[in-house]
Parts: C-alpha cells; structure tokens; sequence
C-alpha cells in the first residue's frame, strides 16, 4: 500500500500511466485527500452525502484507465454506508473483536446482470462523511498474492486440484445451487483454487471468505488447507490498516486483495461514495506455478 497526498483533476489526463502502473505495483493506493469534486454547477456531477459535487468524467477517466476497463464497467455510487454495526468491543474482549473483523474478510462482486464468476477489479471508498472514534471503521487489508507465496509447497500443490465455492459478499451458501436474496435466485462462485490475475498473470490465493466451500476429488489436505488460512488471517504482520477520516480515499485491487472493516460506528456517521471498475472471471493459467 501507498499513501499519496491528494487526487486532483489538475494534470489528471497526464497522470493517468503513472496512476494505472502504481496500481498494479502496490495494489493499495490511499489519498488523504480526494479533490475530483466541482464547486459550480457546470459540467456532469453526483452530489455526495457532504454536498460536494463528484467530476463524473473525471472519475469515470481515473476509475477506466486505472482498472483497464470500458465505460459500462464504471459504477460510482455516492451515498454509502454499511450496516453501522454499532457493537463495541470492550477492552479486555480484543480476541471477540478480532476475530470479528477478520470473520468479515471478502472480496466484492461486479454489478453486472449475471455476477456468477465476476470479480470487480477495481473499488474505491471516497469518505464524505465520518463522525465516528477514529477507532471504529477502519479498513483492513490482505494480500492473495502473498499468502499464496507463503502457503506450504505441498498445501500449494494440492490446491491446483481443487474448487472454491463461495456466494457473493458475505451470504451464506445454501447447498450448491445458489441463493434467495432480495427477491433473485443469485448463483454462487465457483472458482479454480488457485487464480491468475487478470493483468500481470501472477498466481493468487483463491479465497473470497470463511464461508467458502472447498470441492474436490482429493479433500485429504482441506483442514489442514483451512488450518494455514486462520493462522495466516490472525497474523497482524499479514495486513494493512486504513484509517478513516473525511476527504480520504482508497482504491485497491479487489482481483488479488481481501479486505473487511472494523465496527463501532452509528447509522449516519460514515458515509462514502462507492467507486468500481471492471470485472473479470476468475481463472488460472496452468504453468504459472
């Protein structure tokens, strides 16, 4: 991850490469300020939940050529916010909230009519308002690329072999067929055990969440596969941390970086403009190993 000053329209057409190549190289790209937003009325613009006035077709320039995908695949969506998970971990309860946090851990779906197998390459979170402890609702993120890197070669190795089954965001898989949600029948990810990223080809752990399902006709190794997971997630040395304060932003590539929060905050006191680009369908390229 790293952390720039401030994303501005000023030059943005000329930083474009610079932004696109810094992505790919670190993943995470956090701005403590986030600057593409008009003060008039001129131009196209969405009106986020501070009254600022979103640039479209600067976003929409910045989300395409960053995330190497067309127009149809930019969605930017003001006025966010999450379940404001109000609950509050006292001290003395750090394992509970821990393990909360890292329960949570997912990578988001493309908002596309079929999302089976589609993967959003690029999110972003513009923070337009955040009244809460700075404690609560950070981001935490986690690198697939290297927790493959790290996985013991004989877990590796059987990994090539397997199926990972998991439902969009973080609902719970019902059977194998899919799942009732706000009034569809959604159906769920399969994806090889191990991915290839979509742009630099390089091999990625493939885990969406703890509600993933393994299926394969060798299932020998699948506690000890799940084992290496929790201990790899409960290690803090593995993550990153972002913290949150209004007029921050953060886009991370969501095709090789898990990510998931922490609670605290009310209804109200976080608010973001959502930001996606692109989407891919999950795959490996035998040989990469």
């Amino acid at each position: 991850m790293i952390v720039l000053d401030e994303l501005k329209n000023d030059n943005l057409i000329e930083k474009l490469d610079y932004y696109r190549n810094l992505f790919i190289e670190e993943k995470v790209i956090g701005f403590n300020k986030f600057s593409l937003y008009d003060t008039n009325d001129s131009g196209k613009y969405a009106v986020n939940a501070s009254g600022g006035k979103i640039l479209l077709d600067s976003v929409k320039d910045f989300i395409m050529h960053v995330s190497d995908c067309v127009l149809n695949q930019v969605v930017i969506l003001p006025n966010n916010q999450h379940n404001g998970q109000e609950r509050v971990f006292s001290q003395g309860h750090e394992k509970e909230y821990k393990d909360f946090v890292w329960y949570n851990i997912h990578s988001d779906i493309s908002e596309v009519d079929n999302p089976n197998l589609a993967v959003c390459r690029l999110i972003g979170m513009v923070m337009d308002v955040f009244t809460c402890s700075s404690d609560y609702g950070k981001t935490f993120f986690l690198d697939r690329e290297k927790m493959l890197q790290q996985t013991p070669d004989h877990i590796r190795e059987w990994m090539k072999q397997i199926h990972v089954v998991g439902l969009i965001g973080q609902k719970h898989i019902d059977g194998l067929n899919g799942v009732d949600w706000d009034g569809k029948r959604w159906p769920l990810r399969n994806m090889p055990g191990i991915i290839s990223h979509p742009v630099t080809g390089v091999d990625n752990f493939s885990f969406t969440s703890y509600k993933n399902k393994v299926i394969a006709e060798d299932m020998s190794l699948e506690s000890e596969y799940r084992e290496f997971i929790d201990d790899y997630l409960h290690d803090d040395e593995n993550w990153m941390t972002w913290e949150w304060q209004e007029g921050k932003a953060v886009i991370w590539d969501n095709t090789s970086m898990l990510h998931t929060y922490s609670p605290g905050w009310k209804d109200g006191e976080r608010v973001f403009t959502r930001l996606q680009g692109g989407f891919t369908v999950p795959h490996h390229k035998l040989g990469n190993l």
